[in-house]
Order: C-alpha cells, then structure tokens, then sequence
C-alpha cells in the first residue's frame, strides 16, 4: 500500500495539472491578468501559507537576491532543510523544465510543489491551501478581487496567481544589454569587456551559458554534470540507482528533499538514462552576484570560487592557463549581468 505522502503529492500532482487545463481553457483579460498576478504576489509574501505561519515564497526566494536565497540549504517549516539551493525565481516562464532536475515542466507545479513539502511550507492538501487564504480577511478580499465575489476558493485559482505572478519576473536592462544589444560601449569597464571576450572565447562559457545575436539568457537549458555532490554517490551508486528507479513520479520532490544521496542523482531521477546520473540544470548567470551561494547543492560560496571551478572542472587542460587577472576579470564581467531596473519587494 502506498503512503500517505505518496497520496498527498499525487492530490497535488492531480490539483496542479488542473491548474494548467484550468488557466489555458480560461484565458483571462489584460486587466483580469493584472488582478490575478497581483494577488499572486500579495500570495508570495503570505506566510499564512505554511503549516506553521513563518515561512512564506519570498523567505527562500527573496526579490533583493533575485529571487533566490542567501544561504546554501534554505529553512522550511519548524527550521527544517531539503538537499537543495534554492534557485532564482527569474526568467522561470521562459523554461522548459523546472527545478534543479527538470522534473515538473509548468509554472503550477511549481508553486504547488513548495506548499505541499514536508520541508517547505508543510501543508497537507490543496484543501488546507484554500482554508488558509480564506480564512485570512486580507487574502480573502485580495482572492475576491481578482476572481471575483462570487467564485468558490479554489487551490486552481491560488496557483494558477502564483504561476502568474512568476511568470512576471523577468531580467531585463542589465550593463551588458545595454553594452551587447544597444553597442552602448561605455556601459562596461575595459576590465569586464576584457572578461566578456574570454566568456566568449577561450574559457568557452557560452557553450553552457548560451549568448545569441537577439537574446542572452545565459543558459542552454541543458544538464551537465559538473562533478558537485559527487561524493554523495561514491560509495553506492548502483543502490542509489535502484532506489531511485522505485520512487513514484509524483513521491520525487519529497524524496529529493530528504535524501542528499538521492538528490545528488540529478537529471536521472527523471530520465532514468546512466548518462544523466550527476547531471542538473544549468542556470542562467544573469544577476549571478547576488545569487550566492553556487551550485544545486550551494556548495560554493563565492562568485570567484565558482569561476575557479568552473575553469579546472570544464576545462581541466585550459585551467590552469588563467591568471588571477583573467579569473577577475571574468568575475567583473559576470557582476555585468545584473538587472538596472529593481524588483518590488512586499506589495503589502
């Protein structure tokens, strides 16, 4: 007989695919959406979503580090942590897997995932979301604003605000647009413009953190493994192999977050391919100075120290080729890529 877990997150499995069919059957006004991607932010702030009241989105995807944490394993609930660093919230509708793992593909998985963790924000079903935000006056009248009065709570209409207030978080107007896209050549010193060409050239980055004529999105939304975690599948990776081949689709994100083994799988806990055991995602650079610490598993706390890595560990024969100026001046060039424009904090 399967657990209770396993049936909690396959509700949520269930809740949040009708999320997805709810919001493209319905598809709302310009000033609908408005409505609905700002109760979804009052939502991102709202602490009252979590088993014990203290820990809201924003905790662990704060809008002063670009949507991401502070710290290498964020705390959930009652102080508790998952196997993984939570990443920048930016840019995630453009996409086409999400998490560290690529397991979930859509904006409402996304934002249910989080509410149902154990090592989250800890509540039990989508109906214990719908009973928090009616319970609260102030998101009570927020739900009935963008929805209107006469419609029934519903955890569809919870993360289908979320997702759409995601979807609103995007990078734009960085140094280097100004300098690549608008030839504002004075946007960057003569050090980053120095970084920018060994980016782009002999240190190879753009083959991972990809740079195109129209968009830059620094990423190739591909997973490589880069050697992090690895120690974690030294001793038994044939076990952690069919361990993980057992796990439940919709069991993963549960068990992703209290198995550091198991999480330093990767991308195999989807595909199940030997080739992807170790590999994760790779993340966009943009706004990388303020997304410390680095790696799934926030395991290297500096921005010069994940260059470092990245040099010896991609390109064991041309590491040892940079100087200590080359390496600084990548990392001056990399402090290029975040966002002029600044993101709204609480909209409370």
């Amino acid at each position: 007989m399967r657990n209770s877990l396993a049936l909690l997150s396959e509700k949520a499995a269930t809740f949040a695919m009708t999320c997805v069919l709810a919001v493209n059957a319905a598809p709302a006004s310009d000033g609908a959406r408005g409505q609905i991607a700002q109760f979804g932010a009052i939502l991102f702030h709202a602490k009252q979503l979590s088993a014990d009241g203290k820990i809201s989105c924003a905790e662990c995807h704060q809008p002063t580090r670009a949507f991401s944490d502070s710290t290498s394993l964020s705390e959930g609930i009652h102080g508790m942590s998952g196997t993984r660093n939570a990443p920048s919230l930016l840019d995630s509708v453009d996409r086409a897997t999400l998490f560290w793992d690529g397991r979930r593909s859509s904006l409402e998985m996304l934002v249910l995932d989080p509410l149902l963790s154990p090592r989250e924000q800890g509540l039990r079903t989508p109906g214990d979301i719908e009973d928090r935000v009616a319970g609260d006056r102030f998101l009570r009248r927020a739900y009935a604003d963008a929805y209107g009065a006469n419609e029934p709570m519903k955890v569809e209409n919870i993360a289908r605000s979320l997702a759409a207030y995601v979807s609103t978080l995007k990078t734009s107007n960085s140094r280097f647009d100004q300098y690549f896209f608008l030839n504002d050549l004075a946007a960057i010193t003569t050090q980053e413009a120095s970084g920018y060409r060994l980016f782009a050239g002999r240190a190879r980055c753009t083959v991972c953190h990809s740079v195109g004529k129209d968009t830059a999105p620094f990423t190739d939304g591909a997973f490589h493994n880069q050697g992090i975690g690895a120690n974690h599948l030294r001793a038994n990776v044939r076990g952690l192999v069919d361990r993980a081949i057992a796990i439940e689709p919709n069991d993963l994100g549960t068990t992703v977050q209290s198995s550091q083994e198991i999480a330093a799988l990767g991308r195999f806990l989807v595909t199940h391919q030997i080739a992807d055991i170790g590999a994760f995602r790779t993340p966009s650079l943009r706004n990388v100075s303020l997304t410390s610490p680095y790696m799934h598993d926030g395991s290297i706390a500096t921005l010069r120290e994940a260059v470092k890595h990245e040099l010896y560990y991609s390109a064991p024969d041309r590491g040892a080729n940079f100087s200590n100026e080359e390496q600084e001046a990548l990392v001056a060039f990399l402090r290029t890529l975040n966002d002029e424009d600044k993101h709204p904090e609480d909209p409370r």
